[in-house]
């Protein structure tokens, strides 16, 4: 018996020997010689956070990319939680006017925010530090819990995912409120894996998750169910060990921790402010968007999950064309995470002892997988489902694939299993039939080509019966030993695309930073009285880089205050130059818009805002007497005819201000209304000098040099009118007018 042992461990040996193109190199990396060595698994860690503290950082005032989302929450929502902030660090008051959005005041975002103001000072960077740090420390504490309750390798992997995921990283360079519920999350993940073994490290835990709800944001309420699930199982888990009692202390221990933050939420935002809690979080989720379309119908409901997460203008259907490219954008995490979900089901529905299965299953994994799909269940009906609220499934997302991939190089079951039970189908096949959906739909979206929503889900559910199928004689199968080998560079390469789809990305743009929302901060600083305060939708973020106060407010339909003007000091609002908000406006203070006076336009990335002046007519006896600026004393000049005085006026404006590019484009205006082409060229490239990423600058300018080519017919200005369009044509892809004109001047 022995001889025949030793027989067999030679031919493995040969075996393994027959097959060293793999070995030398890509083994070592992947398998136990190269991870054998602390040092090495340190290293390792310290470049991979290394590495997303880097791409977190980089350019800190930056604009978000422009092809980011098409929902202008970029542009007005992560200075809204940071307001309340900016407010007590430079006037020592929360709420300088009194307005009552508690949600956004009592929120951890704007304790957390007040604290780096007060260490770094207030601005743009400092804000956009105060996400990029809790990004940070949500890769520590999500590396900590799966180390804690797997293994380092499977750890290092999904930590390095979630470091380098484009969309992610992007988002966590703005101070949004699903930033700080995705830390709060993977600090209450990490104390859930220390409580399975010290119940009391419960109570933290289910503090975190309770603070990410009430104190981060409602949306992430849908985590509810995945906390009690992962507790319960995890009780149930101590008894199927001991056979002898359920453990109900960790479930006590938890609730308690949970009960503590919706106690002092109670009694700290809602007891007071129930009236306007309530309707804040209700008019938000259904008053402004309508009841969720996914709950109409089944056919509704169908469309809305396949669609949820999907790609942009593809879809035939207007009601579903509107898409996030959240799975696009991300492609090889998403397949591999619905593979493990595919995998997991192979494991818990044997045909025997379901409960057994999934009682003995990792605690980490079932609270991903649920977090992964309750999330989708949670987030999908809704009309408005812009990209910041799906980036909550990113996380649970970078952790099924590394748990994809570790699986796949160390299958658990070493010998032909038995087939599963009727369980497993239904469970798969819808997962199936997602998986197919969403990767049918990357090709068209690729070449640019439209669908129909029907067909591709008629096709994704005919396919999924098969590919399910497949994947279940797969698993029920040992790998041979060549296949052991070839997994790992299959992993490999996989890892290095998922390294080069989200390189790619980031490298496009560092290659095209802008800075619109910078400068368009520290111009209208400078543009405006220092005794004017600013409101609407895009104040806060008008009003960053400058000490201008803000009184932050949206026009929304269910909540009109027929007496806002009165109570509160506005001289100024920032909004859109056309759209939803300012149509809102028009309906519910006519008098006070009809007799706005237009200050000044910028160009939130590429995204038209207008400054108005409304202090005159809001009838506040607090503003009567407020104090034009020299900048408005010209636009007032302009408007009355005196153009000659508004120069001289603007003069002094841009000696003071020898910076500010809204005081040099407004003086090219008027030499340009005088024929005066080449003052106004010229007022026009300091501007562009001074804000080089300004789009509309250069597009002027270059309209500006094609008129000096018409009046003087020197063809230098024609070549100087294609560079300046060919500047803006790259800042602002979208242009179609633009890249018309500059085919026609160009001549191809």
């Amino acid at each position: 018996m022995k001889i025949k042992i030793l027989k067999h461990e030679s031919a493995k040996a040969k075996l393994n020997n027959a097959i060293p193109s793999y070995k030398p190199h890509r083994e070592r990396f992947l398998g136990k010689s190269f991870l054998s060595s602390s040092a090495a698994r340190l290293l390792l860690l310290v470049m991979i956070i290394g590495l997303g503290v880097f791409l977190r950082y980089f350019c800190l005032s930056a604009d978000p990319p422009l092809n980011l989302s098409w929902s202008q929450d970029i542009n007005t929502d992560p200075d809204q939680y940071t307001s309340f902030a900016r407010s007590k660090a430079l006037w020592g008051s929360w709420d300088l006017f009194g307005h009552d959005i508690v949600l956004c005041l009592k929120s951890a975002l704007t304790l957390i925010s007040f604290f780096f103001f007060k260490l770094l000072g207030v601005g743009r960077w400092q804000a956009n530090f105060v996400a990029a740090t809790l990004s940070f420390l949500t890769l520590i504490f999500f590396y900590l819990a799966i180390k804690k309750e797997k293994d380092e390798k499977t750890a290092l992997l999904a930590t390095f995912f979630l470091s380098i995921n484009y969309i992610l990283v992007m988002y966590s360079r703005s101070t949004f409120a699903e930033v700080s519920v995705i830390f709060f999350i993977a600090l209450g993940i990490y104390f859930f894996v220390l409580g399975t073994e010290k119940g009391w490290l419960l109570v933290p835990s289910g503090a975190c998750f309770a603070v990410s709800i009430f104190f981060g944001k409602m949306l992430a309420m849908f985590i509810v169910p995945v906390c009690l699930g992962a507790v319960v199982l995890s009780a149930l888990g101590e008894f199927s060990a001991n056979h002898r009692k359920i453990k109900y202390s960790l479930i006590l221990f938890f609730t308690a921790g949970s009960l503590s933050v919706v106690l002092l939420w109670f009694f700290l935002i809602y007891s007071p402010f129930a009236e306007t809690a309530s309707g804040f979080v209700s008019g938000m989720s259904v008053g402004l968007y309508g009841s969720p379309r996914g709950f109409e119908s089944l056919s509704d409901f169908i469309y809305s999950l396949f669609s949820f997460g999907g790609v942009t203008h593809v879809f035939a259907s207007k009601k579903y064309s509107l898409g996030t490219d959240l799975f696009y954008r991300m492609p090889f995490l998403f397949i591999l995470s619905l593979l493990f979900l595919l995998g997991l089901f192979f494991r818990i529905f044997k045909a025997k002892s379901i409960l057994k299965n999934l009682v003995s299953c990792s605690r980490l994994k079932l609270f991903f997988a649920l977090w992964f799909v309750v999330g989708i269940f949670a987030l999908m009906p809704w009309n408005y489902r812009p990209l910041r609220y799906q980036i909550l499934l990113i996380p649970p997302m970078c952790a099924l694939a590394a748990f994809c991939l570790v699986d796949f190089l160390n299958p658990s079951e070493a010998k032909k299993t038995p087939k599963r039970s009727v369980w497993f189908w239904i469970f798969s096949i819808p997962v199936s039939s997602f998986l197919v959906f969403h990767t049918i739909s990357f090709f068209p979206k690729m070449f640019g080509n439209t669908v129909q929503l029907n067909s591709i889900i008629m096709l994704s559910l005919f396919l999924s019966f098969p590919l399910t199928y497949v994947f279940h004689e797969v698993k029920r199968w040992k790998p041979s030993l060549h296949m052991k080998a070839r997994k790992r560079v299959i992993v490999a390469e996989m890892i290095l695309l998922v390294v080069i789809i989200n390189g790619a990305q980031f490298w496009a743009f560092a290659r095209n930073t802008q800075y619109s929302l910078l400068h368009s901060s520290e111009d209208l600083g400078q543009v405006l009285g220092q005794e004017a305060v600013i409101s609407g939708p895009y104040s806060p973020t008008l009003a960053l880089d400058n000490k201008l106060k803000v009184l932050m407010h949206m026009f929304l339909p269910w909540k009109v205050d027929p007496d806002f003007f009165l109570r509160h000091p506005i001289t100024h609002l920032a909004i859109e130059a056309e759209g939803g908000q300012r149509e809102q406006a028009f309906m519910d203070y006519p008098e006070v818009m009809k007799n706005a006076k237009p200050v000044t336009t910028y160009y939130l990335r590429n995204f038209r805002v207008q400054v108005l002046r409304v202090a005159e007519w809001c009838g506040n006896p607090k503003i009567k007497n407020y104090k034009l600026s020299d900048f408005e004393k010209a636009r007032l000049l302009i408007e009355e005819g005196q153009i000659d005085s508004a120069i001289v006026m603007l003069d002094r404006f841009i000696s003071r201000y020898p910076r500010n590019s809204t005081g040099y484009r407004t003086l090219a205006g008027i030499y340009y209304d005088r024929k005066d082409f080449e003052k106004a060229a010229l007022f026009l490239e300091k501007a562009s000098r001074f804000d080089q990423t300004n789009f509309y600058t250069h597009q002027v300018l270059g309209a500006v040099y094609l008129d000096l080519y018409n009046q003087e017919g020197d063809d230098a200005y024609r070549l100087l009118a294609i560079k300046e369009w060919e500047k803006a044509s790259k800042l602002c892809p979208r242009n179609d007018d633009l890249s018309v004109q500059l085919k026609n001047v160009r001549g191809y």
